[in-house]
């Protein structure tokens, strides 16, 4: 066997160390990969699970709006389903006939308290029913309501008229020294209203959601 120069033995020796070099950078270039390929998974699922938990966030909320403004819609239909009723009820006070609207007037007077000197002032329809149904003396001064106080049995009262009309959408104010009340047709639905709030709210509304 010929000998091996020692030049031969390094240059065998500097392709074997290459070699051994290339492989582990080879092995360390595919580990650095697989890491760099598992990271990135890592942040796509990472990145993949905030945008889901955005995504569920806007449609949360987007749900939210939606049933705020579906509220809102309804109450809103609900309210001009309120205000034509109440337009409705007015009118129809406003026509009630003479029989009844007298019938009213006792009614309303008769819870008062009134001492019986206070006047009345009434809106241009009430007031003309006024003139007709409960005065004896149209040209005395003041207006007496002479029927009225008979009525209201109590020989003491001495309610009068004013010939102011007041400027109210139907019916009428009672003024006295110590207080006053308002039996405008607005005020007595608006009472009404209140009062029967729920039970109104279940005939006007039911089936309407």
């Amino acid at each position: 066997m010929a000998n091996v120069s020692i030049y031969e033995k390094i240059e065998n020796k500097g392709r074997q160390d290459a070699k051994k070099i290339i492989e582990a950078g080879a092995q360390k270039a595919k580990e650095l990969k697989t890491v760099t390929i598992d990271e990135a998974k890592q942040q796509i699922l990472a990145s993949q699970a905030k945008l889901a938990l955005k995504n569920a966030q806007l449609l949360k909320t987007m749900a939210t709006e939606f049933e705020q403004a579906a509220k809102q819609n309804s109450l809103a239909r609900k309210q001009v389903l309120i205000d034509d009723t109440f337009l409705l009820a007015t009118n129809s006070l406003r026509s009630i006939p003479a029989d009844q609207w007298k019938k009213l007037v006792l009614q309303l007077l008769s819870t008062d308290a009134l001492l019986g000197s206070e006047t009345i002032i009434a809106s241009k329809r009430d007031h003309a029913l006024f003139l007709q149904v409960f005065v004896s003396d149209l040209k005395a001064s003041p207006i007496v309501l002479d029927k009225l106080n008979q009525q209201l049995n109590d020989k003491k009262f001495q309610l009068t008229l004013s010939p102011q009309i007041a400027a109210i959408d139907g019916g009428f104010l009672v003024v006295g020294t110590n207080f006053d009340v308002d039996h405008s047709y607005r005020a007595i639905l608006t009472e009404i209203l209140n009062h029967y709030e729920s039970e109104i709210a279940t005939i006007l509304f039911s089936g309407c959601e």
